[in-house]
């Protein structure tokens, strides 16, 4: 039986709602054999993901094996891309330097968001700081500070509505240069993945596919194809690029808990995609996984 994979999930330790431990026990419920960790732009979900497969495992309650990761949020030419990080070895230090850097210019951005939505929506930066309970802040966390004061129903809604990149009140993000994240990625160790590169919601412009070859050129692994931001032509170009440029093909939920709709499971990756992961990683898979 084939195993079932989603290596693409967050817990509330970025943007997600879900502790680690809560997010495993949904993961078994949902039939997934893998899954992966990849909270936002950080490594510090890493213990306690370990430290909640380690008590359920000791529980008899079987949790998917984890591939411990990152996303971390780079652009080129100012469109973003996101990039997956899979089991470098953080010791190395070459992405936490650049995410150091990085998490000092998501604050300064947030507050430059929070100051142009004051004028429309009292809205105080003390409001926002009060939802971020996770490792790296982000606009979910104004959008869930909109909903709290009651202008929103929902953090979809928000988002829809303000936190967009067409709004008014969006700030670009921080440069983060996608290319100098993936030689650090490759020094780490790490096995870099492209995330919803085509995706319909994220940016004002779709993401040039020559940028991609560039990418693999200087070391992409994988790319993501079944993503629920991609219609059939953005799989279709994503499938057809992983095809050109030798790349294993990725799908994932990109789960957040109840902060998006996805759900967990409703893309996954190939397992032959996850073999080659687990060959090229500096950092071992958490967990075994089942008995083919």
């Amino acid at each position: 039986m084939a195993l079932k994979i989603d290596p693409h999930v967050h817990s509330a330790l970025s943007d997600g709602t879900d502790v680690p431990r809560e997010l495993l026990k949904k993961a078994r419920v949902a039939g997934l054999d893998v899954i992966g960790a990849v909270d936002h732009d950080t490594f510090e979900h890493w213990e306690p993901f370990r430290a909640a497969y380690a008590e359920l495992t000791a529980e008899g309650a079987r949790p998917p094996a984890i591939i411990l990761g990152t996303e971390i949020s780079t652009s080129v030419d100012r469109c973003p891309i996101h990039l997956l990080n899979y089991l470098p070895n953080p010791h190395r230090g070459s992405v936490r330097a650049i995410l150091k850097n990085a998490h000092h210019d998501r604050l300064e951005r947030m507050r430059r968001m929070v100051t142009k939505i004051n004028q429309d929506y009292p809205l105080t930066w003390s409001d926002v700081q009060a939802e971020i309970t996770g490792l790296t802040p982000g606009r979910p966390h104004i959008g869930d500070a909109l909903v709290r004061k009651g202008y929103f129903q929902t953090r979809s809604e928000a988002f829809k509505k303000v936190l967009n990149p067409g709004s008014p009140y969006y700030v670009s993000r921080p440069i983060v240069d996608s290319f100098a994240v993936l030689e650090a990625i490759r020094a780490d160790g790490g096995v870099p993945v492209l995330a919803h590169p085509f995706s319909l919601t994220r940016s004002k412009r779709r993401l040039d596919p020559a940028i991609v070859r560039k990418l693999a050129q200087n070391g992409l692994r994988g790319i993501e194809v079944n993503h629920r931001e991609h219609d059939a032509p953005a799989r279709q170009l994503a499938a057809g690029l992983a095809r050109e440029l030798d790349l294993f093909v990725s799908g994932a939920s990109d789960y957040h808990g109840a902060g998006k709709p996805n759900q967990l499971g409703e893309n996954t990756m190939p397992e032959a995609s996850l073999r080659q992961i687990l060959a090229a990683g500096a950092s071992p898979l958490l967990g075994e996984l089942p008995p083919s």
